[in-house]
């Protein structure tokens, strides 16, 4: 799987992205801990493909303008495990509070047990209405989609 020691160029997000779905699609054993959806507009990259396996969860924080959702996979193995990052950021959000997004989700993933991470590029998901107002609701996963 995609390490994030291997993400350094921003520009390169859209090619990993389609690497991290040939992955997802090659292995039937993946399990879907959580998911990281929009209330009104599914993330298009991981809906088609993990719609119909079991255990999915919808996280979300929301922050200034600033959406953080993760997914949690591991593969049937359980040897690989890979957090995703998905960032929709505002462009007049400070640094500071996407660093802090980010954080939170790194935090939840680890407390999990999971440990390698693949970041991925802002804009990916679709601004959410309603979402979390706090980082701390975050924590409290939605119904399995």
């Amino acid at each position: 799987m995609i390490d994030i020691d291997e993400i350094k160029a921003y520009g390169a997000w859209s090619s990993l992205m389609e690497q991290f779905r040939e992955q997802l699609r090659a292995s039937p054993e993946v399990n879907a801990l959580g998911i990281a959806l929009c209330d009104e507009h599914e993330c298009e990259m991981c809906d088609g493909i993990l719609r119909d396996k079991p255990g999915v969860q919808r996280f979300r924080a929301r922050k200034h303008g600033a959406t953080a959702g993760w997914m949690i996979l591991q593969t049937g193995t359980r040897s690989v495990k890979v957090v995703s990052i998905v960032i929709d950021q505002d462009p007049q959000m400070k640094s500071g509070v996407l660093v802090a997004l980010i954080q939170h989700a790194v935090h939840q993933s680890m407390r999990a047990g999971f440990a390698g991470f693949l970041t991925l590029s802002p804009s990916v998901m679709q601004p959410q209405r309603g979402a979390a107002d706090s980082l701390e609701d975050a924590e409290t996963p939605e119904a399995p989609a």
